[in-house]
């Protein structure tokens, strides 16, 4: 009878631990959570980040921080997250620079897929070539004719060698005919900091932060847009199928990954509250704003999945178009 009494005692008290570690598990409230953002503050995933991290917080009933890590192509900012405890209190926040990196580079210091526990996708978007006024550039037909009469005048800004940006508007080079050259930069309001006086002449960017603004206020010349429809906020930016060049569509996306080895029940509450916050009327007012919008809740697998797929995209849009990423 002591026997038995006491592997009740024993079952019961294991199911409570049991219990108490899945409840520890789940309260955020001990540490605030952080979120790396592999940009300076004031471009648009800097935006989007603030936007989550205070959501978050409400959610979670903790503190949530964004920290800038700028640098690398997004390289500096990644690493630091897989390298971080995988208690679901840090998080990177990553975009198509992400899949670039895992075809372009050979010496990450971690794997883009196998050292991540997908969080959950962010927004998707489209893309916006502008130029800057000293520029004289006034459409992308005005591009395309005064870089094929002078190869190599116009200058262009990135996020750095590699980055979804230099891709982007290589692509556009190569779709064109003509040929631009490359100023590299840690994070888009440093090049868009530069493009608006003129310091360089254009600059292909996701539509938050200043860009739109910008563009309203004639102090950029909007060129063209990605996707099949004009913005919302600047409607006087065609498409780049209507401004002539239809072979050019891609589109940028941001995300949010945690730790490997993060515990599949915290992932999972991350994610609930993430799509929580993006189906928030006040969030998507914000992304309307500049542009965007949410993208398809995601469970952490499926965005696991879009991530591989995207590195097999840009792996096979790296080849068959040759665009040199060094």
């Amino acid at each position: 009878m002591n026997v038995y009494r006491f592997k009740r005692s024993f079952i019961a008290l294991a199911s409570g631990m049991l219990l108490c570690g899945a409840a520890l598990a789940q309260d955020f409230s001990n540490k605030p959570i952080r979120i790396f953002v592999p940009n300076p503050p004031g471009g648009g995933a800097d935006l989007i980040a603030r936007l989550i991290a205070s959501k978050l917080a409400a959610g979670l009933g903790t503190v949530a921080v964004v920290e800038n890590k700028p640098g690398g192509s997004s390289i500096i900012s990644t690493d630091a997250a897989a390298k971080a405890a995988p208690d679901g209190t840090t998080m990177a926040l990553i975009t198509d620079t992400h899949s670039i990196n895992a075809v372009a580079n050979a010496k990450l210091p971690y794997d883009s897929i196998n050292d991540f526990a997908p969080v959950a996708q962010l927004i998707r978007g489209d893309w916006i070539l502008v130029a800057s006024k000293a520029s004289g550039i006034t459409s992308l037909q005005d591009l395309i004719a005064k870089a094929k009469a002078q190869p190599g005048r116009f200058s262009y800004g990135s996020t750095g060698i590699g980055s979804v940006h230099h891709l982007a508007t290589e692509l556009v080079a190569e779709k064109a005919g003509i040929k631009l050259t490359h100023v590299p930069y840690k994070g888009v309001s440093q090049a868009l900091a530069d493009v608006l006086p003129g310091h360089i002449d254009l600059l292909i960017s996701g539509t938050a932060g200043s860009i739109i603004p910008e563009i309203n206020a004639g102090k950029l010349a909007g060129l063209a847009v990605t996707g099949d429809k004009r913005l919302t906020g600047a409607p006087g930016t065609p498409t780049f199928a209507q401004a002539g060049l239809p072979q050019f569509q891609t589109t940028f996306w941001y995300g949010l990954v945690a730790p490997k080895n993060t515990p599949a029940d915290v992932v999972s509450r991350l994610n609930a509250e993430v799509v929580k916050a993006l189906r928030s009327d006040d969030v998507r007012e914000q992304l309307a704003k500049y542009g965007m919008q949410a993208a398809p809740p995601l469970t952490p697998a499926q965005f696991r999945q879009f991530m591989i797929d995207d590195v097999a995209k840009y792996k096979d849009l790296i080849e068959t178009t040759g665009t040199r990423l060094e």
